[in-house]
């Protein structure tokens, strides 16, 4: 991220539209604003904060500008906003921060802030963001701002507050917790997993498979029974014709077995016809809800007849006549009329009588679907009850039948002759015999089919318990996995985070080297693995108790220089009151170096931190000058641009 420009009205002592352009050059990229304390370098420096991420406000005060809230009559709102432009990763970006109050009094109350960010590409064209918040984190994380946006007063302070603070500014900086993140997630997904496990491993699989199997054995065996009876079957039919052939051959039978034969023939057809009806009627039956439909079909055809009396269907007037009429405002009779008169409302009010072409074609389609359905209901009835009266005449007549049939067995079987009573008698046997067997195979059919559907349903089971036994072992190889890359996570962050601290703590040497004129009195720099900064002198001894405030200064600006230039975060080094604790050497030190140690730099000075030693060493690299005047009068300052 690289700051272009910055647009503030109405903020803090700003007021008015104040606006100051930053150096982007890579030779001159040194931004400066200065002026006397109180003047507004700090309400400046916090406008930049608060706009892109509404932070460095706390304990400032009113943020609106008193002078505009002055000129703001009471009970009337007044804004302050603060724009700033800026680059990132080749596209431009604007962002606008507002502040809505309003007046009362001296004050300002229902305070509402609003935040914009709009993106830009590379033809101009823009986008308002509609996450402005996550992408301005993704620009710039807002927990790693304060290391690039930095409070010169409190720099000293990341050599005094201990480990704490380096710490997390290295977590921060460096992008640490979403490595942290990642273990948390991945041991979180892992203990899910086992988990889980837990809740569906079982001996499911294997009770289903025996159970599957003692059903297949069943349905063997009623296989097996079922080739035994339809041998038995056929059998006896053939044992019962040869015996009735008997019978025919015998004199003494021969007319009652003939008179039997027929018997069976004419139950034959009769049975055949009392199937085809019963179908019939079950057809019938299913067909017969039209005549639940009669009496509402009977009142909606009275609905519409009675509207057809009264001329409601067809209206007469189509819809659409009426609506060219008030579209052009014309009556029929070439009269011109206009919105709101009488004619117009009679017309608008018509419309609600009018009916569409489609519609009373749907009406009349409808009462001849009605009619219809009337007719139908009255030829379902009737065939309906055709059907029931000649299933009923055939049950009389088959059971007329079935009595002839009976004392002709009778007969048979009293026969005076014993041949012919016992050829009867062993073939009314051999029939009970073959009746039996039809109906055990009826049973045994259809318990072969219940076996089936058990089996069948065993199976779906089995299959769940199969797919459950394969989740949990793909849960078993997800968690292994998940653990694994847990543990991984772990140890890349242990490697990473000691490799970063090695990294920092070498930059970090190297840059205060670089700032501290007593070069050759400091032998290194080290950050212990609890995130101490130490400072070693040339005996080796440990001396950073022994700093006075303007090293221990550059030893906290050598910390943030290096963990900028390790971040990889092209972000800008924006920094306020750099040199209130610096003078002599080590202010000239400092301001030599310090532009060539990041891409873009922005100061906000104090007239004595802008002496010969800063002006001298960082004038040169200023691409950008700004003088912050303020007026006693007015309470206000004005940003100025000074030539360089």
């Amino acid at each position: 991220m690289l700051l272009e420009r910055i647009d503030i009205t109405n903020f803090r002592q700003y007021h008015g539209i104040q606006s100051a352009e930053f150096a982007t050059d890579l030779q001159r990229n040194v931004t400066v604003f200065h002026g006397l304390n109180g003047a507004g370098k700090s309400s400046l420096f916090a406008a930049i904060n608060w706009c892109l991420y509404a932070a460095a406000v706390d304990g400032i005060g009113e943020l609106i500008n008193k002078q505009a809230i002055q000129n703001t009559a009471d009970g009337d709102s007044v804004v302050a906003d603060v724009t700033v432009y800026f680059r990132h990763e080749d596209r431009r970006y604007t962002a606008k921060r507002q502040l809505f109050g309003v007046r009362s009094g001296n004050a300002c109350t229902n305070q509402e802030t609003t935040f914009t960010l709009v993106r830009f590409n590379a033809n101009g064209n823009s986008e308002t963001v509609q996450n402005p918040i996550a992408v301005m984190n993704s620009v710039l994380a807002s927990n790693v701002r304060p290391y690039f946006f930095f409070d010169g007063e409190r720099m000293e302070d990341l050599t005094k507050a201990g480990n704490e603070e380096v710490r997390e500014a290295v977590r921060n900086v460096m992008r640490l917790p979403m490595l942290e993140r990642a273990e948390e997630h991945l041991g979180w997904v892992a203990s899910e997993y086992r988990r889980e496990i837990k809740r569906q491993g079982s001996g499911e699989l294997e009770r289903l498979v025996s159970e599957e199997d003692e059903l297949r054995a069943k349905k063997q065996y009623c296989v097996r029974r079922k080739e035994e009876i339809r041998t038995e079957i056929v059998f006896a039919r053939q044992r019962v014709e040869e015996l009735s052939q008997r019978l025919r051959d015998s004199d003494g039978a021969k007319a009652l077995q003939q008179r039997r034969d027929e018997i069976n023939r004419t139950l034959s057809v009769w049975e055949r016809q009392q199937k085809d009806l019963t179908r019939d009627i079950q057809q019938a039956v299913n067909r017969s809800y039209h005549r639940y439909l009669a009496v509402p079909a009977q009142s909606a055809l009275s609905v519409l007849d009675q509207k057809r009396e009264r001329g409601e269907i067809p209206s007469g007037v189509r819809e659409q006549v009426i609506r060219d009429l008030l579209d052009a405002h014309i009556c029929i009779c070439g009269r011109r009329f206009s919105e709101g008169d009488s004619t117009y409302d009679h017309l608008h009010a018509r419309l609600k009588t009018t009916s569409t072409k489609q519609m009373e074609t749907e009406t009349n389609t409808l009462a001849a679907s009605i009619r219809a359905l009337s007719l139908a209901a009255e030829g379902q009835k009737s065939a309906l009850e055709t059907s029931c009266r000649l299933r009923e005449d055939g049950k009389a007549e088959i059971e007329r039948l079935y009595l002839q049939k009976s004392d002709v067995d009778h007969e048979l079987r009293d026969a005076t002759s014993d041949d012919i009573a016992s050829l009867e008698r062993l073939r009314s046997d051999i029939q009970a015999k073959l009746e039996r067997n039809i109906a055990n195979q009826a049973a045994n059919d259809r318990t072969i089919a219940d076996i089936d559907a058990k089996i069948a349903d065993v199976q779906r089971q089995k299959k769940l318990a199969e797919d459950k036994e394969q989740k949990v072992l793909l849960l078993g190889r997800s968690e292994e996995l998940a653990q694994k890359a847990a543990d991984a996570v772990t140890k890349l962050r242990e490697e990473f985070f000691e490799d970063t601290r090695k990294n920092i703590e070498a930059s970090t040497k190297q840059v205060f080297s670089r700032l501290a004129w007593k070069q050759e009195h400091f032998q290194d720099v080290q950050i212990d693995e609890n995130f101490r900064i130490e400072v070693t002198d040339r005996w080796g001894t440990p001396t950073r108790k022994e700093l006075s405030a303007g090293e221990r200064q550059i030893l906290s600006l050598s910390f943030i220089c290096a963990m900028s230039n390790l971040s990889g975060e092209e972000a800008p080094l924006v920094m306020d009151t750099p040199f209130g604790r610096l003078s002599g050497n080590h202010l000239a030190a400092v301001a030599e170096s310090l532009p060539s140690l990041t891409k873009q730099l922005i100061l906000f000075v104090t007239d004595r931190e802008w002496d010969e030693a800063s002006r001298t060493n960082i004038e040169p690299r200023a691409g950008r000058q700004y003088c912050l005047n303020f007026d006693r009068s007015s309470g206000c300052t004005q940003i100025v641009e000074v030539d360089n």
